[in-house]
């Protein structure tokens, strides 16, 4: 059961409950190794030799590289507008 935190700050007709998860690591942990025994069950039942794997492996992570170069790109081009934006 989430953990919740009351806060009602004096002199305003609001009250901010916040609710948080007590433990978040078991389920991390548990991604993980899904993760990983996913990645070497598919290296174990993989239809390719070793070299094909690798070359496929190489275009698949360079090609993530590059996906992650630009959403960063994007992402640090809109915190920069945001942030610099001149007041009217």
């Amino acid at each position: 059961m989430p953990k919740r935190k009351i806060i009602d700050p004096p002199d305003t007709p609001y009250t901010i409950v916040v609710q948080a998860k007590e433990h978040p690591r078991p389920l991390l942990i548990g991604l993980l190794l899904g993760v990983a025994a996913g990645g070497v069950a598919a290296w174990l039942f993989a239809p390719r030799n070793g070299t094909q794997l690798r070359e496929e492996l190489t275009r698949t992570a360079t090609t993530a590289q590059d996906t992650v170069k630009e959403q960063l790109y994007k992402a640090q081009t809109t915190v920069h507008s945001i942030t610099h934006r001149q007041q009217p």
